[in-house]
């Protein structure tokens, strides 16, 4: 006999095996207890998936995708999930102890609300904290501001009622399965879906304060995840001006210039200065008002950069000491 459906339902499509492992025990020993961990893999992670099952509880499923895609495996999980609210995190993050009672109770005293989120530190790829957060509005955000990345973050920040996903379901012609997120999409895919549930559903959407989770930075990926997720862009505004034209008119250039300091920030950790400046410079010039919007990350994020390119290697490692630990973690 199947046990009594659990109130949350974490769907973690399986990646690194390197860092799973930190990623389920911060699921597994969440303060709120009434959960299920859904796993989604392919034949691609075979010592992710051992691992998964090595470390799995009876709170756990672990299901197999045939088909490689990270929204693919995001929508599997969702689709199974038999919870009243749905999490998302990804392999190589970590949550805080409390972060799924802090959102639980944030939900069930705000009913019109279908997504709660919350902000970020961020940790280098062995877990230490870089001195940088994730800083994303508290209190109710617009479409404006999801789009923008003000507000709701990565999948690992945000929180769901399972009656929002199943506002947006839809099936491609000639799928087998029901889609959430756009699976033809080579990145981006978070910022399309947010954007999505935020036009075509009455469902609000608020910050809570805290830092619930920690995103961790992987260096050794960057460059090819900036090309992917630039490659993403156009598909990404394509879909979006056809729901509210208005939206990406107005707002499309700070977006994009929000996404590409983002980006640069990603090349922080990977010692890639000069990649970093070149998309500072790309984003200032399609969006000058960054400079003044949240000016202490545009200045930080361009001071690391041309630490990295114009500073002799010794005093940067110096000045910053996580330049040090990216470089040996890369040799």
């Amino acid at each position: 006999m199947r046990p009594p459906a659990p109130v949350v339902s974490v769907v973690m499509p399986i990646g690194d095996r390197r860092y799973i492992a930190d990623a389920m025990q911060s699921v597994l020993s969440q303060s709120f207890g009434s959960l299920e961990l859904i796993c989604v893999g392919d034949a691609n992670h075979g010592q992710s998936y051992a691992m998964c099952q090595a470390l799995a509880d009876h709170r756990t499923h672990i299901l197999h995708q045939p088909v490689p895609g990270l929204a693919r495996a995001r929508n599997i999980g969702i689709a199974a999930a038999r919870g009243d609210f749905v999490a998302l995190i990804d392999s190589t993050d970590i949550w805080e102890p409390d972060k799924l009672m802090a959102h639980v109770m944030h939900l069930r005293s705000r009913m019109p609300v279908g997504i709660s989120y919350a902000g970020a530190t961020l940790i280098d790829e062995d877990g230490i904290a870089t001195g940088r957060r994730q800083r994303l509005k508290v209190g109710p955000a617009r479409p404006h501001e999801v789009f923008c990345g003000k507000a709701m973050g990565s999948c690992s920040t945000a929180f769901f009622r399972r009656k929002v996903f199943d506002a947006i379901a839809y099936r491609p012609q000639d799928a087998d399965h029901v889609c959430y997120f756009d699976e033809t999409l080579t990145g981006l895919m978070e910022i399309e879906c947010w954007t999505r549930i935020s036009l075509t559903t009455d469902w609000g959407c608020e910050g809570i304060p805290g830092l619930l989770t920690r995103c961790r930075t992987l260096g050794y990926r960057v460059v090819g995840d900036i090309a992917r997720e630039q490659q993403a862009w156009g598909a990404v505004i394509d879909k979006l001006a056809a729901l509210q034209p208005d939206l990406v008119a107005r707002y499309g250039d700070e977006a994009h210039a929000r996404l590409l300091r983002a980006l640069a920030r990603r090349c922080i950790p990977a010692c890639e200065g000069r990649l970093g400046l070149a998309l500072l410079r790309a984003a200032l010039t399609r969006f000058p008002g960054l400079l003044l919007s949240e000016i202490e990350e545009t200045v930080a994020t361009t001071s690391a950069c041309l630490a990295l390119t114009a500073l002799p290697r010794a005093l940067s490692d110096l000045l910053f000491p996580s330049f040090s630990s990216a470089r040996q973690a890369r040799s």
